[in-house]
């Protein structure tokens, strides 16, 4: 890989590390709006579809380490 095309994936590992730092953010305003969620309301479906998005963010989450990771070893 040549020099310019380094360049060039260097600064997409610097977006998506950025993308993932947002994500992450995002994940943990979810998981502290869940672990608030009233008691007598965790039983319903809109807890449910919380915890659902939740596991969502985190995966997606995994997947963009897993990209940076992935980049980082060709660099």
């Amino acid at each position: 890989m040549n020099k310019q095309r380094r360049k060039e994936v260097a600064e997409i590992i610097k977006k998506l590390d950025e993308i993932k730092d947002e994500l992450e953010c995002v994940k943990d305003e979810e998981e502290e709006a869940k672990e608030n969620y009233p008691e007598n309301l965790q039983q319903t479906d809109r807890y449910y579809a919380m915890e659902e998005a939740l596991d969502q963010l985190e995966e997606a989450f995994g997947a963009l380490e897993e990209a940076i990771d992935c980049l980082q070893s060709i660099e």
